[in-house]
């Protein structure tokens, strides 16, 4: 049932010109997420929140080049390919119709915008993003003795979710809007697809017609 409300959620935002569906779906996503940023920021610990991202901001740069390189040649780690490699792997499986869809809302704006609206903003938003929930998960893991972290191993990171959520006020509202956001995700991820495959399937017809898409 969630799958198929999905799909349709997905066809019914692709059959609407990029400017209505895309746009208001990626709107209300970034509207959501910013709520739950500052709500978490203010309520959790705000100074151990400000503190990681600093730190961590340090770490990552100074750490850039030989983490990305990183391969453990002499010392397998099966982390690396269930992780990093997995996600490189995965971006790259993503790249060509995430980036041509980019290009494509992309017309008539500078590179310097470009740059920071595609590279500078989502990764700033993303080192804070997973600083203030990071700390705060961390944090409260610390407190409860490890409970979380064991329910991440044990029962899997989308049970410990709601349980992080549960420790912090208005759980089932918190709860109920982290759904939707991932749902709008998924939507506004396959609506991404739709759209650049209708593209492909048109010869590079930069609108294509609804019954394609």
């Amino acid at each position: 049932i969630i799958i198929a409300v999905t799909a349709i959620a997905y066809m019914l935002s692709a059959s609407t010109p990029v400017d209505k569906g895309v746009n208001f779906l990626s709107q209300a996503s970034m509207y959501l997420a910013m709520f739950l940023l500052v709500y978490f920021l203010v309520v959790g610990p705000t100074l151990l929140q400000l503190n990681t991202f600093t730190e961590v901001l340090g770490l990552y740069l100074a750490n850039l080049v030989p983490q990305s390189l990183r391969l453990s040649a002499f010392d397998p780690d099966p982390w690396l390919g269930q992780w990093t490699l997995f996600f490189w792997a995965t971006w790259i499986a993503w790249a060509p119709y995430v980036g041509a869809f980019i290009a494509r809302i992309s017309k008539g704006r500078t590179v310097r915008g470009f740059i920071i609206g595609v590279l500078v903003g989502p990764s700033l938003f993303s080192m804070i993003w997973f600083s203030v929930f990071g700390a705060a998960a961390i944090d409260l893991d610390q407190n409860l003795g490890g409970t979380l972290g064991e329910t991440v191993t044990n029962a899997g990171p989308a049970v410990a979710l709601f349980e992080f959520l549960a420790e912090y006020p208005f759980p089932i509202v918190t709860s109920l809007l982290a759904i939707f956001l991932v749902w709008i995700f998924f939507v506004a991820g396959a609506d991404a697809g739709v759209i650049v495959l209708g593209s492909m399937s048109s010869g590079g017809v930069l609108n294509p017609k609804r019954v394609i898409k």
